[in-house]
């Protein structure tokens, strides 16, 4: 999956990207309260040490062709930032890292 085809498509698990998910935020890991909530089978990944980690988290993961649906500190209907957000964030990501 390329980046061109945005955070909305069709939706990913996260098994499917071949690696770990886990691995790609491991950088950005620590015992923190925030998660990435993802549309495949309602898999989160968790531990994330800040809003900014998560959302670093999600834009790899969406750059993967997984569907990230928000991300916060509790439920996915409770997220801080939800998929529209995610989806200009992610845009801003992506003009970032391709130029």
């Amino acid at each position: 999956m390329s980046h061109t085809d945005g955070p909305l498509s069709e939706p990913a698990s996260l098994a499917a990207l071949g690696e770990d998910p886990r691995k790609m935020a491991e950088d950005f890991a620590d015992a923190g309260d925030w998660r990435v909530h993802c549309a495949a089978a309602h898999e989160s990944i968790t531990g994330l040490a800040s809003r900014h980690a998560a959302t670093e988290a999600a834009c790899r993961l969406m750059d993967n062709g997984v569907m990230v649906v928000g991300i916060g500190k509790g439920r996915p209907d409770e997220d801080a930032i939800g998929r529209d957000q995610l989806a200009l964030t992610y845009g801003v990501w992506t003009r970032v890292k391709y130029g």
